[in-house]
Protein backbone atom coordinates (compact mmCIF):
# COMPACT_ATOMS: atom_id res chain seq x y z
CA UNK A 1 0.00 0.00 0.00
CA UNK A 2 3.33 2.45 0.91
CA UNK A 3 4.62 1.62 -2.64
CA UNK A 4 1.26 2.31 -4.42
CA UNK A 5 0.54 5.59 -2.33
CA UNK A 6 4.14 6.68 -3.27
CA UNK A 7 3.65 5.47 -7.03
CA UNK A 8 0.25 7.92 -6.97
CA UNK A 9 1.98 10.78 -5.08
CA UNK A 10 4.73 11.00 -8.08
CA UNK A 11 2.95 10.66 -10.86
CA UNK A 12 0.50 13.30 -9.47
CA UNK A 13 3.48 15.34 -8.50
CA UNK A 14 4.80 14.86 -12.14
CA UNK A 15 1.80 15.96 -13.87
CA UNK A 16 1.42 19.17 -10.95
CA UNK A 17 5.38 19.82 -11.53
CA UNK A 18 4.37 20.28 -15.89
CA UNK A 19 1.30 21.87 -15.73
CA UNK A 20 2.73 24.74 -13.02
CA UNK A 21 2.63 27.89 -14.79
CA UNK A 22 4.09 30.30 -12.25
CA UNK A 23 7.03 29.64 -9.99
CA UNK A 24 6.58 33.95 -8.64
CA UNK A 25 4.10 33.42 -6.24
CA UNK A 26 3.78 29.26 -5.80
CA UNK A 27 0.71 28.49 -4.42
CA UNK A 28 0.25 26.42 -1.07
CA UNK A 29 -0.04 22.94 -1.57
CA UNK A 30 -3.05 21.99 -0.94
CA UNK A 31 -4.06 24.77 -3.20
CA UNK A 32 -2.43 23.29 -6.36
CA UNK A 33 -4.01 20.08 -5.54
CA UNK A 34 -7.14 21.74 -5.32
CA UNK A 35 -6.38 23.36 -8.37
CA UNK A 36 -5.70 20.30 -10.56
CA UNK A 37 -8.66 18.84 -9.20
CA UNK A 38 -10.95 21.22 -10.37
CA UNK A 39 -9.06 21.49 -13.65
CA UNK A 40 -9.69 17.88 -14.05
CA UNK A 41 -13.43 17.60 -12.85
CA UNK A 42 -14.74 18.77 -16.12
CA UNK A 43 -18.18 18.13 -15.53
CA UNK A 44 -18.35 20.06 -12.60
CA UNK A 45 -20.03 17.98 -10.17
CA UNK A 46 -17.39 18.01 -7.34
CA UNK A 47 -16.07 15.00 -7.36
CA UNK A 48 -14.01 13.19 -9.29
CA UNK A 49 -15.69 9.85 -11.66
CA UNK A 50 -13.13 7.34 -13.09
CA UNK A 51 -12.28 8.95 -16.37
CA UNK A 52 -11.56 12.37 -14.92
CA UNK A 53 -9.52 11.03 -12.37
CA UNK A 54 -7.59 8.25 -15.25
CA UNK A 55 -6.64 11.70 -17.45
CA UNK A 56 -4.22 12.76 -14.31
CA UNK A 57 -2.89 9.13 -13.82
CA UNK A 58 -5.17 8.04 -10.96
CA UNK A 59 -6.46 4.73 -12.01
CA UNK A 60 -7.53 1.25 -10.98
CA UNK A 61 -6.01 0.60 -7.48
CA UNK A 62 -4.59 3.90 -7.25
CA UNK A 63 -7.87 5.59 -7.42
CA UNK A 64 -9.85 2.52 -5.15
CA UNK A 65 -6.87 3.75 -2.66
CA UNK A 66 -8.28 7.31 -2.22
CA UNK A 67 -11.78 6.23 -2.75
CA UNK A 68 -12.32 6.15 1.17
CA UNK A 69 -16.01 5.58 0.92
CA UNK A 70 -16.02 3.52 -1.96
CA UNK A 71 -18.76 5.10 -3.91
CA UNK A 72 -16.61 5.11 -6.92
CA UNK A 73 -16.04 8.65 -7.36
CA UNK A 74 -13.30 11.15 -5.12
CA UNK A 75 -14.52 14.33 -3.68
CA UNK A 76 -11.81 16.92 -2.80
CA UNK A 77 -11.21 15.78 0.46
CA UNK A 78 -10.69 12.54 -0.80
CA UNK A 79 -8.43 13.65 -3.30
CA UNK A 80 -5.97 16.00 -0.90
CA UNK A 81 -5.28 13.30 1.05
CA UNK A 82 -2.32 12.93 -1.66
CA UNK A 83 -0.52 15.28 0.55
CA UNK A 84 -0.69 13.51 3.51
CA UNK A 85 0.35 9.96 1.44
CA UNK A 86 3.05 11.73 -0.36
CA UNK A 87 4.52 13.17 3.02
CA UNK A 88 4.37 9.83 4.81
CA UNK A 89 5.79 8.30 1.82
CA UNK A 90 8.95 10.85 1.80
Amino acid sequence: MKALTAAVFATLFATMAVAQESTENPASEADRYTAMFNEADTDKDSHLNGEEAQAIGLSGASFSSLDSDSDGKLALEEFLALINAGQSAQ
